[in-house]
């Protein structure tokens, strides 16, 4: 019964009291001896510190004493849905030998099950790290996969994990046809996810150039602190630096920066959004802080090279080279141009064709004629 309660109010938006509920089941349930109520309640605890008010660390650790526990009593269900926020706070840490390694023992125990509501993930997880190392075709693959499994049931969580991945693979790619027919039916269908359907149909009219950017503000404040705040707060970022809106930067900025040393994720691992540092970065530029914007994003390229993050890595020199570009000091230009060229050399080797046609520009900017 509290395990229940604990999960309605975490996604009422009573982050704290659903710690407090949480906590209280699990005690409860190890003073009755009632080791699957237990397993319950350890789930509930789980669900209930994902967002940023708990320590990554934390969450990690609950999210291996519940699939230790699920696994102990042979709950394979409660066991892959740990195993999912392993792989996400393992990859929120950088730690991709772990993030691997736990994609596979998803797949075969997801393979054991053979349930399509859980099987159908190992291909998300999949096309995630596809999308990370910028094998946009393997990508393109395994979310078809996904696509397929929505044509025979109508699964909620999967449409969502299905269209976030298309979203992105857009953004990364610039085909935003697949994209384009499910952005309008976004809002109504995700009615209890308003601020961050609101933020998501931001993101498209912002790269196809018709936003409103007077809702940003609107819509980033109320963002509530769970499992999708990551994902909110990057999208806030990318458009608060894109505006140039540096009232906003600095707000979200503020919010951002106590997760400076994380990789941003989106959900259960459904996107790697690449190293905080970076949205960092977008953001001290456009509040004018053009030596702090520097250090961000040069911390921003090692971490997205560490992790493999090869698309995200070309975009974080693209976006540093900008921003040597404005500040205009002792060898910022031809540091610019340096950093240019490598981006447009991945971008071309990616077929990253926004970032292509960004980093051409820069280029003809420095380097004219």
């Amino acid at each position: 019964m509290l395990s229940s309660l604990a999960r309605a109010v975490y996604f009422g938006g009573e982050i704290g009291r659903a710690g407090e509920l949480a906590g209280e089941a699990v005690a409860l349930a190890r003073a009755a001896g009632d080791a699957d109520a237990e397993v319950e309640a350890l789930d509930a605890r789980r669900t209930a510190v994902w967002g940023p008010d708990w320590p990554r660390a934390d969450r990690l650790a609950a999210a291996y004493e519940s699939l230790a526990a699920a696994e102990a009593r042979g709950n394979l269900e409660i066991a892959l849905e740990a195993r999912k926020w392993v792989v996400t706070a393992a990859l929120e840490g950088g730690d991709m030998a772990t993030v691997d390694a736990q994609i596979e023992l998803y797949a075969r125990d997801a393979g054991s099950l053979k349930q399509p509501t859980f099987s159908y993930y190992t291909h998300v997880l999949r096309a995630m790290r596809s999308m990370m190392a910028g094998d946009f075709e393997a990508a393109a693959g395994e979310i078809a996969t996904t696509r397929a499994f929505l044509e025979r049931t109508d699964n909620g969580n999967a449409r969502m994990h299905y269209q976030t991945q298309s979203f992105w693979l857009a953004v990364l790619t610039g085909d935003f046809s697949v994209v384009a027919p499910f952005i309008d039916e976004a809002r109504g269908r995700y009615a209890p996810f308003g601020p961050f359907v609101d933020m998501h149909v931001l993101g498209v009219d912002a790269v196809r150039g018709t936003w409103d950017p007077s809702v940003l503000t609107a819509t980033f404040v109320a963002f509530p602190r769970n499992f999708l705040w990551s994902w909110g707060m990057t999208i806030a970022a990318s458009l608060a630096g894109l505006l140039g809106d540096a009232e906003s930067s600095r707000r979200i900025y503020g919010l951002l920066l106590p997760h400076a040393a994380d990789i941003a994720v989106t959900g259960p691992a459904v996107t790697c959004d690449g190293a905080r540092m970076h949205y960092l970065g977008v953001m001290a530029a456009a509040f004018g802080e053009l030596d702090l914007a520097v250090s961000h994003m040069e911390d921003a390229i090692i971490m997205n090279d560490r992790i493999g993050a090869r698309p995200l890595a070309a975009l974080s020199r693209q976006s540093l080279a900008g921003i040597l570009l404005t500040r205009a000091g002792v060898a910022d230009s031809s540091r610019a141009a340096e950093l240019g060229r490598e981006a447009l050399r991945e971008s071309r080797a990616l077929r990253m064709a926004p970032l292509e046609r960004l980093s051409a520009q820069l280029l003809d900017a420095l380097e004219p004629g």
